[in-house]
């Protein structure tokens, strides 16, 4: 099962569904074409100052490995590393990239592929009388009861202790 998160441009009210065409999916997880070509899937989906940053960072590491041959090894196992993170924060950094640029949450859809997970979020999307049906889930609150603060679990005191 994968999830996708659905981000659309501020202010698209779904009102009919050609409102549809405006929205963007993007999937939960590791990007395997991250993982690959990591410039060019940040460019190719218009992130760009991730897409900087990683040019940048491999750039540094290639000229140090020039510079360094007797840690090419070792700058060879981080650049690997480097390529694991990007594809597993890749599409978080395209969230971000869309949320800079005035797109709006509007919900999750999980499915077993994007057809079934985009079916499954237009079905609620739009329901009858035309207004929203999806609305954006809050974001968890932490879990974790904090030392020395008695009451408190996470960010909120429980309530009459």
């Amino acid at each position: 099962m994968v999830v996708y998160s659905a981000y659309a441009p501020a202010g698209t009210a779904p009102v009919s569904v050609r409102d549809g065409d405006k929205v963007v999916f993007i999937k939960d997880g590791f990007a395997w074409g991250a993982l690959v070509l990591s410039f060019i899937w940040l460019f190719a989906n218009r992130c760009w100052i991730a897409a900087l940053a990683v040019l940048a960072i491999t750039v540094i590491l290639g000229v140090a490995g020039e510079y360094y041959p007797q840690f090419a090894d070792a700058l060879g196992a981080i650049g690997l590393l480097f390529s694991i993170l990007v594809a597993f924060e890749a599409n978080g950094w395209r969230r971000w990239s869309l949320a800079r640029k005035g797109y709006d949450f509007l919900g999750v859809a999980a499915g077993a592929n994007l057809a079934e997970c985009e079916r499954r979020f237009f079905e609620n999307w739009i329901d009858n009388s035309g207004s929203q049906a999806v609305v954006p889930a809050p974001r968890p609150a932490m879990a974790v009861k904090m030392s020395g603060a008695p009451g408190i679990v996470g960010m909120f005191p429980e309530g009459g202790r």
